[in-house]
């Protein structure tokens, strides 16, 4: 079993107001990570949640389960911790994809999954046109350490620390490691790509 987690509880403060909201292409940018989760063959979804009620309104619409990070302004690793504590006690492995990446889909997801079952690495990170990225997969065996993971880094110090657990997984589209973290990136992605395609993914 392989849970996903959805990072949707931080404060937009380079944007200023709830950019999770911000409609891309008929939907709101958070929907476009729930969709890609749900199409995929992740076992459960959970998004975390925190300044913004939007987001947990719009997993719930989507019959996925939110959970509330009330030390959101402490930082991503809060996000983290929030999220392992409420996945299935059965779950192998978790993934944690970032509500501000509309790119994403479930084929990206789902060859993640993948090699994690093909081979015997914990730590299932993406490569796009060689640039490191999300989302990223860890076996369970790492959540003592996810949760001792401080601040807002995330867990990248931890695909440092043990490189030698960790399986890179090439795509050969950068664009599908965006993120709309200021008005300018939402603003060139409303515009589509360019190769023409509006969602970016293809």
């Amino acid at each position: 079993m392989i849970s996903g987690i959805i990072l949707a509880a931080g404060k937009s403060s380079r944007m200023g107001q709830d950019k999770l909201s911000l409609m891309l292409h008929g939907r709101p940018l958070l929907e476009h990570v729930i969709l890609a989760a749900k199409n995929s063959i992740l076992h459960e979804t959970i998004v975390v949640w925190g300044s913004y009620g939007n987001s947990r309104q719009l997993a719930e619409i989507h019959g996925l389960r939110a959970v509330e990070n009330k030390d959101y302004e402490k930082g991503l690793s809060t996000s983290l911790m929030t999220g392992i504590k409420a996945i299935c006690p059965d779950s192998k492995a978790v993934m944690f994809l970032l509500g501000d990446m509309p790119y994403i889909d479930a084929m990206i997801i789902n060859r993640l999954i993948h090699t994690y079952h093909r081979n015997k690495k914990g730590i299932i990170v993406p490569l796009y046109e060689g640039q490191r990225g999300n989302p990223v997969l860890f076996s369970r065996e790492y959540e003592l350490d996810l949760c001792d993971v401080q601040g807002d880094m995330g867990a990248r110090q931890l695909i440092e620390k043990y490189k030698e657990d960790v399986a890179w997984v090439p795509f050969h589209k950068r664009k599908w490691n965006r993120d709309i973290d200021t008005i300018e990136a939402y603003d060139l992605a409303k515009k589509g790509d360019e190769d023409g395609d509006e969602k970016g993914k293809d």
